[in-house]
């Protein structure tokens, strides 16, 4: 959101947690138990930037309750930037 509000071409990196370092440098912070968490969504992000990366259908790398806990993590940090946007308005 940073870079959006901001104007500013975001930055490219390989994994969420690189992402959310650079957007804590701006000033954006997450909960620091959410912040623990944010490793379980690089698995995704990755696959979803490069679908081969798998090896294999997605499906097939994960289970229930780890989708279930990686949708979690993903609503909760969704949430946190859609407050500090309503901030930046």
């Amino acid at each position: 959101m940073f870079f959006i509000v901001k104007r500013q071409e975001p930055p490219k990196p390989h994994t969420v947690t690189e992402l959310y370092i650079d957007l804590r440098d701006h000033g954006f912070n997450l909960p620091e138990k959410l912040e623990k968490e944010l490793f379980v969504l690089n698995k995704y992000y990755t696959v979803l930037r490069y679908p081969d990366a798998a090896n294999g259908l997605p499906s097939e790398s994960v289970d229930e309750e780890e989708a279930i806990r990686a949708l979690r993590i993903a609503k909760e940090v969704v949430e946190n930037a859609k407050k500090v946007a309503s901030r930046s308005d």
